[in-house]
């Protein structure tokens, strides 16, 4: 909960009925619950238990998502002292003993997708809570932005299940020509560029151009599970994985 610009910027916060927060467990509950609707407290593991065991097929379908080559492209695409999460491992560490190491991650990385198991060690996520910029009240949860610092392995994995989402799948359902988000060459730059030139075109037309920017409020956070997994499904995506 540190900010390199204002260290020990969050204190006691504001709570919906006015009143603050009267310790440090308090305020992470805040700002959990405000951040990421609908998560609770708990110390308990879950057991595992898997929905099916897996076909032939699961692990037939895995040797061609799960690459040799695509999970060497995942390990090379970080910086090598990128920050870590709570577990401390770094990319070095895996660029370091990549030789040994990288028959077992690509093993993983298979079992981990034919039974749809992420293991609970790739869950716990490193939180940081830092500052937004020019708000005015520091005493409001919705002032500061959560920060999360993902285990290496999770994202490693999340990079190949991400490149198998974007190449087959999407390749064959292709997404609206005007979303700007998801897609390769795309970028909030583009969509910006896209919106002038549409303005610029009606002011050189004399005509009037009209912009409606809507912001949805925790978009990402509050959007049910089923609702995700029904618009992959529609994109030609298992909806296993």
């Amino acid at each position: 909960m540190l900010s390199k610009a204002k260290p020990n910027q969050i204190g006691l916060l504001k709570k919906p009925d006015g009143n603050f927060t009267n310790s440090e467990t308090e305020t992470l509950e805040l700002l959990a619950s405000t951040h990421f609707p609908g998560s609770h407290m708990t110390l308990a593991s879950k057991s595992f238990r898997a929905l099916r065991r897996p076909c032939n097929e699961d692990w037939c379908r895995a040797t061609k998502i799960i690459r040799p080559n695509l999970v060497q492209w995942t390990v090379d695409c970080f910086k090598p002292y990128k920050t870590s999460g709570d577990d401390g491992i770094m990319p070095i560490h895996l660029l370091i003993g990549i030789d040994i190491l990288f028959p077992y991650l690509v093993k993983i990385f298979s079992v981990s997708f034919v039974w749809g198991y992420i293991p609970e060690l790739w869950t716990i996520v490193k939180v940081l809570f830092i500052p937004k910029a020019g708000r005015k009240d520091y005493a409001l949860p919705k002032s500061f932005r959560p920060l999360a610092f993902l285990p290496f392995f999770l994202r490693h994995w999340k990079n190949v299940i991400d490149r198998y989402i974007r190449d087959p799948a999407l390749a064959t359902k292709l997404i609206h020509y005007n979303q700007h988000a998801y897609r390769r060459d795309k970028s909030t730059k583009t969509a910006l560029i896209s919106v002038i030139d549409s303005v610029e075109k009606a002011l050189e037309d004399k005509e009037i151009a009209v912009c409606a920017f809507p912001d949805v409020e925790g978009a990402f956070d509050s959007s049910p599970t089923s609702l995700l997994v029904g618009g992959l499904t529609s994109k030609n995506v298992d909806p296993k994985w």
